[in-house]
C-alpha cells in the first residue's frame, strides 16, 4: 500500500506542477491562451478524479486508525487526531467533486484552489503537523509521523507526459469542433 501511495502522490504532483505552468505560460503564450478553457476542462476533470481516489484512500486508511487506536488508551491521542482529519479530508472532497460538475472548471480561479485542495488532501499529515505547530496546540506526544515520499525527477516527467496528453486531448477536440 505503501508504494501505491507514493506512485499516487507523484501522480498528483506532477499534475499539479503540469496545470500551474500551463497557466503561468497561458499568460504570455498566444497559443495557448487560446485553448485554455479546454485544456482546464480535461485537466480539471482528470486531476479531481486523480484527488478523489487519494481522498477515498485516506478516508479509508484513517478510518481505520479511528477505529483500531479507539481502546488503546496510549495511543488514543492518534484516534483523536485521525478523526479531526478525516472531518478535514470530508470538507475538503466537496471541491473535488465540484470541480465534475458545472461550469466553474474551466476558471483559473477555481483551478487554483482545486491544485491547493488536492495537495492538502494528499500530504494531509505534513499539512495538520504544520497547523499544529502553526497555532501551538500540541496535540499529540509523538514526533513527526510524516513521512514524505523521497524526491525524484519522476514528477517532472509526469508533468511533462500529463501535459503532453492533456495537451493532445485538447488540440483533438479542438480540430472536432
Amino acid at each position: 500500500m505503501e508504494h501505491t501511495w507514493d506512485i499516487l502522490t507523484y501522480l498528483i504532483d506532477g499534475c499539479a506542477i503540469s496545470i500551474f505552468l500551463f497557466l503561468i505560460a497561458a499568460v504570455f503564450i498566444p497559443a495557448l491562451k487560446n485553448v485554455r478553457s479546454t485544456y482546464l476542462r480535461i485537466a480539471n476533470t482528470t486531476f479531481s478524479i486523480l484527488g478523489l481516489i487519494a481522498l477515498g484512500i485516506s478516508i479509508v486508511l484513517y478510518s481505520m486508525i479511528a477505529i483500531d487506536l479507539r481502546d488503546n488508551e496510549l495511543l488514543g491521542f492518534l484516534s483523536h487526531r485521525a478523526k479531526f482529519i478525516l472531518a478535514g479530508l470530508l470538507l475538503l472532497g466537496i471541491v473535488p467533486i465540484m470541480a465534475l460538475f458545472g461550469k466553474r472548471v474551466t476558471q483559473t480561479g477555481f483551478t487554483c484552489l482545486l491544485l491547493i485542495v488536492v495537495i492538502i488532501i494528499t500530504h494531509i499529515d505534513a499539512t495538520s503537523q504544520w497547523l499544529t505547530n502553526l497555532t501551538g496546540f500540541y496535540s499529540f506526544p509523538g514526533g513527526h509521523l510524516y513521512e514524505a515520499p523521497i524526491v525524484k525527477w519522476y514528477r517532472l516527467l509526469i508533468a511533462l507526459l500529463f501535459f503532453v496528453i492533456c495537451y493532445w486531448f485538447t488540440r483533438r477536440k479542438i480540430s472536432r469542433a
